[in-house]
């Protein structure tokens, strides 16, 4: 009996990341109509067998996806329950740094819906989160962090995470880093554009590489 309800637990899944692909790409009725398909076999998975983590990860995922769609009390109201969700996948997979990353971003973007101030607790949860996320895989949550640390004018904690991401593989294009708002306080100081490039290869690799394929 548990071997099948640990089948039926992982089918449930599957449909609903499946269903929760659905809703992603879609909008409006049929958007939120494929979310609520979505939390109803995630409701199955955990009720089944609560200790299939990946059933509370994926809630939380679709949760967040569905707040982005979202404004105002109901964002926020999606955000909290997606934050629900990964507090309940944390605790049975506390070191799983995915799930801390992802309910950093709940928490961070929760706070850019209410227009939370850069002290507000939400920052400082979603912060605790994305160090925690870096703990367990070098360079996870730095960019975020790196975030919060700009809109708190903490300048050289800003740059060293950006650094981290950068050397780490986690920072997003350039583009992206120069357009974000949340790093309006620093892209006009003059370590921004180094902080966020790759370091140029010294002459001497330079030269070496450059005679071995005379």
């Amino acid at each position: 009996m548990e071997l099948i309800n640990h089948f039926l637990a992982d089918s449930r899944l599957q449909k609903g990341i499946k269903t929760a692909k659905q809703a992603k790409a879609s909008s409006g009725t049929t958007a939120d109509e494929l979310f609520s398909s979505t939390y109803q076999n995630y409701s199955k998975v955990v009720e089944n067998n609560a200790a299939l983590k990946k059933g509370f990860y994926w809630w939380g995922l679709a949760l967040y996806d569905q707040a982005s769609t979202k404004t105002g009390p109901e964002a926020e109201r999606l955000y909290r329950e997606a934050s629900e969700k990964y507090s309940a996948a944390m605790i049975v997979d506390p070191g799983n740094s995915h799930i801390a990353n992802d309910w950093g971003a709940a928490l961070m973007d929760q706070a850019r819906t209410i227009n939370a101030t850069p002290d507000d607790t939400l920052y400082d949860q979603a912060q605790q989160k994305f160090q925690f996320a870096g703990s367990l895989r070098t360079g996870l949550g730095a960019y975020n962090l790196a975030c919060i640390h700009s809109l708190r004018n903490q300048f050289d904690d800003c740059k060293h995470q950006l650094e981290i991401a950068r050397d780490s593989g986690t920072l997003p294009s350039l583009n992206e880093v120069r357009d974000d708002i949340d790093l309006a306080n620093v892209k006009m100081l003059d370590w921004f554009n180094e902080a966020i490039e790759d370091k140029e290869p010294d002459k001497e690799t330079e030269t070496n590489s450059e005679q071995e394929t005379t």
